[in-house]
């Protein structure tokens, strides 16, 4: 769904156990609640904080309850999510070293050209970046940034080349192979996987079991 995140126990694909928070700003924590009053009320009380930063504790405080279950096989922990659930996905990859493989689906939109896309009817999803891209002409830190903290451990990236949230194909492509570079250093090139279809934003049945195979491969559950 395209505000969750996935964190999984990969013991087996049969019988999962799964937990799929909502993101801030979705779900239960925005009923009878208007986007812009919540964000206006988030920021009045956490102004040095981000809808980054919260959706990521939340999540993390996820993968805490997690690792509490008896049942939970606590070194094969996958994340994996669409559109903003893949980016919570790779920010939680990327801060919290318990998730050992993750897919992230329609996640990337590189600040450097969707930030110009967002600042003027969103500006509230990043004030610091926007106020950094406003101010010198460039974001202070882009995907391919988080994307190099996830290494070595696998990821997958799927990424449409017609995503109306996010045209830039060549941007993104570029982006992965930035952080490419990182996984190549640490000689595991095969750990960071991309793979670009032209389903728009959806992801369709055959990605998303190419998406569990990725997780099969890595974690291990056998």
């Amino acid at each position: 769904h395209s505000t969750k995140s996935t964190i999984v126990d990969a013991r087996e694909y049969i019988h999962i156990s799964e937990s799929s928070p909502d993101q801030y700003g979705y779900g239960t924590a925005m009923k009878d609640a208007d986007f812009a009053e919540k964000y206006e009320n988030f920021y009045s009380i956490y102004p040095k904080w981000s809808l980054t930063g919260i959706r990521l504790l939340y999540h993390i405080r996820c993968v805490d309850v997690l690792m509490q279950l008896p049942y939970i096989k606590k070194d094969s922990i996958g994340a994996m999510g669409n559109s903003l659930g893949g980016c919570g996905s790779m920010y939680l990859t990327a801060m919290d070293s318990r998730i050992n493989c993750a897919v992230l689906s329609t996640a990337l939109c590189p600040a450097v050209t969707n930030i110009y896309r967002t600042a003027p009817r969103q500006p509230q999803l990043d004030p610091y970046q926007i106020k950094s891209v406003l101010s010198g002409g460039k974001p202070s830190w882009d995907h391919n940034d988080i994307l190099s903290l996830c290494a070595p451990r696998p990821i997958m990236v799927i990424e449409p080349f017609n995503d109306p949230y996010n045209p830039y194909i060549m941007v993104t492509i570029d982006c992965v192979h930035k952080a490419w570079e990182v996984y190549n250093l640490l000689e595991v090139p095969e750990k960071l996987s991309l793979y670009v279809h032209g389903d728009g934003h959806d992801t369709l049945p055959e990605v998303r079991d190419m998406a569990y195979n990725w997780l099969d491969r890595f974690l291990k559950i056998k």
